[in-house]
């Protein structure tokens, strides 16, 4: 699309040449589309600065809802800028975050204080593919009376992030998740690190009918129960992985998934 098997050119200002690995990819996917956008593999863990190519702006067939697990912002991977760069964008359907009241479970110990506080959140996050925020389509599964916007992940993925980062946990316990590598590009600056089980094909179903809808094959991530932890705090008991349980909801009549992570505070804290 538009490359002419030509690549000295660019891709939101960041050269071919500059980035090999995109380079790579764009001479294997450039006369393949995924919906109204070209799809790029991008493995980066957490990149280091640059712009995100999944960025650009929608040339394609307005009729179209952006595809799911895209940021339709030029991301440079601080959360500070970014989030500004979002309020920016969505002007006054940007909202502040609702506030939150923690639950203390031991009270005395958390007056007196002490370096053995943890501080847990549980976060059900609703998987992006589960969203409904793709599909011009209404279901009994979708958001009645819900701007889309706001459920897309152009919005709500920073914003999840910007959940975790102002309340600083020392674990997160996380449901839905099914954009692991977003959250953690932003995430693992903060000190954290993830443990994910798998916990289905629910969104497979979804990117199905919505491959139906847009007459093209959408490809979108599982969803994974997660474990996020502050490495700085906290290290695996067992290095062998021995008593990390993976719960797959195939192997277990209940039909349950989950994830086990036996930890321990750090020896030098």
């Amino acid at each position: 699309d538009g490359v002419n098997g030509e690549f000295n050119g660019s891709v939101d200002g960041l050269p071919y040449i500059q980035h090999s690995k995109m380079y790579e990819n764009l001479c294997a996917v450039y006369n393949k589309k995924q919906g109204n956008q070209i799809m790029v593999d991008m493995d980066e863990k957490s990149p280091q600065g640059g712009i995100d190519t999944d960025s650009a702006e929608d040339t394609d067939d307005e009729k179209y809802l952006p595809l799911p697990g895209k940021c339709m912002i030029k991301r440079t991977f601080d959360l500070k800028k970014d989030l500004l760069a979002l309020k920016t964008k969505y002007g006054d359907k940007y909202k502040e975050l609702l506030p939150r009241e923690w639950k203390i479970i031991d009270k005395p110990l958390y007056e007196n204080g002490g370096d053995d506080i943890v501080k847990i959140m549980q976060f059900n996050m609703l998987a992006d593919g589960l969203s409904c925020a793709y599909s011009n389509t209404e279901t009994e599964k979708s958001f009645i009376g819900v701007d889309k916007e706001c459920l897309q992940w152009t919005y709500r993925g920073l914003r999840i992030c910007e959940e975790v980062t102002r309340f600083n946990p020392d674990i997160v316990c996380i449901q839905e998740c099914d954009q692991i590598q977003f959250l953690m590009q932003y995430l693992a600056r903060f000190g954290y690190d993830f443990y994910a089980q798998n916990s289905g094909d629910t969104v497979q179903k979804v990117a199905k009918k919505l491959s139906q809808e847009r007459g093209t094959e959408i490809k979108m991530p599982d969803c994974n129960v997660a474990i996020l932890i502050k490495s700085n705090r906290f290290e695996i008991i067992d290095t062998d992985n021995k008593f990390i349980q993976k719960i797959d909801k195939n192997k277990n009549e209940a039909k349950v998934v989950g994830l086990v992570v036996p930890l321990r505070f750090k020896q030098n804290n």
